[in-house]
């Protein structure tokens, strides 16, 4: 099914990155984790896989990031132009820095152990690129320690070439500072004059991308998740269509600005509709059918519906 699905984006001139989120025992404290609510413990723990052998489920989770590297490597010629890049791990140890689950080093020691595995793979010959998702909430001090692994694993030439430091901005989760809401205690209220909206949504997007290329200086950023998403609890939040275009694109506009590559998350969610205006790009374009409604909504009741 994949190798199908790769086939129809090459003809249609589309690429695709492949993300691992999800990895046994949970590393990251998300709901994606596959071990939620429980406490992760990729990090710590092993995991039994045969009487009397016994292995780290770190070492498990590299097992699954060769696999796919290995997997990739035998695709086709043509296929495997689809393939734009890896993220070998969605979002590590996310969390961490105040649920103390992992260990930082242990976290940057597996990255720099499958970032190897990448490296001395075929890929980066065959131009595909290696997302390295780095998330502040996983550190105490993310600019004096992941920023200087990534700077100081990737050699300069990798860091142009195919290795690429990747995070994830929302402002949903930004605390009064820069997400809007229809309450008080955002950093901007729904129903404030557009203009002045716009120039608190320019400040936040201009004063982020400026602080990561000055954080990775000449590498390769992208910033792989940002949304128009206004806030985490999407009843508070903002969904004026025109606000929240303006958002994406003040937020395109400061990343493009500052030569970062920038992927919206997501492009559509047909099952949750208080979410849909901030968080389905395929409804901010105007290209959802919103007649359909959804499986919680009323309109769904149609019998002609289908989903």
């Amino acid at each position: 099914m994949l190798v199908e699905f790769l086939q129809k984006a090459s003809k249609h001139g589309l690429t695709v990155i492949f993300d691992l989120h999800a990895f046994p025992g949970g590393a990251q404290d998300g709901t994606y984790n596959t071990v939620w609510p429980n406490r992760p413990v990729f990090w710590t723990e092993k995991t039994q896989i045969s009487k009397d052998h016994a292995v780290p489920l770190s070492t498990a989770g590299r097992w699954v990031v060769q696999a796919l590297i290995k997997w990739v490597e035998a695709l086709d010629v043509e296929t495997k132009k689809a393939v734009h890049g890896l993220t070998l791990m969605n979002e590590p140890a996310h969390t961490n820095a105040w649920s103390h689950f992992a260990e930082e080093q242990n976290v940057l020691t597996w990255l720099s152990e499958t970032s190897g595995d990448f490296r001395t793979s075929s890929l980066p010959a065959a131009n595909v690129k290696l997302y390295v998702n780095l998330i502040e909430t996983a550190f105490s001090a993310f600019e004096h320690s992941a920023v200087p692994w990534f700077l100081q694993t990737f050699t300069k030439e990798e860091q142009k070439t195919w290795a690429v430091a990747d995070v994830h901005w929302y402002v949903a989760w930004s605390s009064g500072d820069c997400d809007g809401r229809s309450v008080e205690g955002g950093g901007f209220h729904c129903a404030a004059p557009m203009p002045q909206v716009k120039e608190k949504l320019h400040l936040c997007a201009s004063s982020a991308s400026q602080r990561l290329r000055h954080l990775f200086g000449d590498a390769q950023v992208s910033v792989t998740e940002f949304s128009a998403g206004t806030f985490h609890k999407a009843r508070y939040a903002c969904h004026d269509s025109q606000l929240l275009r303006a958002f994406i694109e003040e937020q395109v506009t400061s990343f493009r600005s500052d030569r970062i590559q920038p992927f919206f998350w997501t492009w559509k969610m047909p099952f949750g509709p208080n979410f849909e205006a901030g968080w389905s790009l395929k409804y901010l374009l105007g290209l959802e059918n919103s007649n359909l409604g959804q499986q919680c909504d009323p309109k769904s009741s149609n019998e002609n519906v289908h989903f």
